[in-house]
């Protein structure tokens, strides 16, 4: 239909609101294809209420250079009105980042913890690797990821992340009075990560 009623104007834009939602994932992946093949000269807008959905897509476009991810959300005043605020194409590790600066010890490493498992899924996911077949996604653990492919990474990066998973990615993440948070060791979990997905990159 696009093909047939082209626009006449050097700026062809496609705006596609939720177009997705009646469409299982084996579904919403080619079709992502489709658009970057068939339709190179559009300027593409996908937008969306399905999180999960945002999440896979990032995934599956975050390698393509032409492409970028945002996420908005509505952000209460203190008149009772509404403002977007705009979270502009930070991954885990960013956020992380973020809130290390910040002095936000306990949500930089709730985020540096999700890129952790974020990576070793989406490895697993790219070289169909093995993993223990469970019914439900959230039954699944880090350990059932990581164990089948922490052989594979360089002894260093492999022994950094063993370290900081105890200290660090796991302690931090729960409520704990006698854990002290310290910013040194969380600064090094982080470096582990990034280090962790680098060496993912070359596999």
């Amino acid at each position: 239909m696009i093909k047939r009623h082209v626009q006449g104007i050097p700026c062809k834009i496609l705006f596609l609101d939720d177009i997705f939602i009646g469409l299982d994932i084996a579904n919403r992946l080619p079709l992502l294809t489709i658009l970057e093949t068939e339709f190179p000269d559009y300027q593409i807008f996908i937008t969306t209420y399905d999180k999960p959905w945002f999440e896979h897509a990032r995934g599956f476009l975050e390698q393509k250079a032409d492409w970028k991810t945002m996420e908005f959300y509505a952000q209460p005043c203190v008149d009772g009105t509404e403002t977007p605020m705009i979270v502009d194409d930070k991954d885990f590790i960013s956020k992380a980042e973020t809130h290390l600066s910040q002095c936000d010890y306990k949500a930089a490493a709730v985020y540096t913890r999700s890129a952790f498992e974020k990576l070793i899924r989406k490895h697993c996911e790219k070289k169909k690797k093995a993993v223990v077949f469970k019914s439900r996604l959230k039954d699944y653990t880090t350990e059932d990821f990581w164990d089948v492919i922490k052989d594979d990474i360089p002894v260093p990066t492999r022994n950094d992340i063993e370290t900081y998973r105890p200290l660090v990615l796991n302690a931090f993440s729960h409520y704990n009075t006698e854990r002290h948070e310290i910013k040194t060791e969380l600064i090094s979990a982080i470096q582990a990560v990034k280090n962790l997905k680098g060496e993912l990159a070359k596999l």
